[in-house]
């Protein structure tokens, strides 16, 4: 977690990879189930997060998080 927000900006100066939600410069399983809990309710994502999955709200719809998993699966 950045409680200081400096992930956030540093990701608003360079570009990042769509749906890499824990900014490991890859995009997997572990961002498609950070997304889940995070429509679930089970956490709190950074506006960097947010951008990383698409949302448009305070955290990420059903169709962000299908949007995600058909990614992973290549079929999006």
């Amino acid at each position: 977690n950045d409680p200081s927000g400096v992930r956030d900006f540093i990701e608003l100066r360079f570009p990042f990879l769509f749906g890499d939600i824990d900014g490991d410069g890859c995009f997997g399983i572990a961002d498609v189930l950070k997304a889940f809990r995070f429509f679930l309710g089970a956490g709190t994502a950074t506006p960097g997060q947010l951008r990383a999955v698409g949302a448009s709200g305070d955290r990420p719809s059903a169709s962000d998080v299908r949007r995600l998993l058909m990614r992973l699966l290549g079929g999006g």
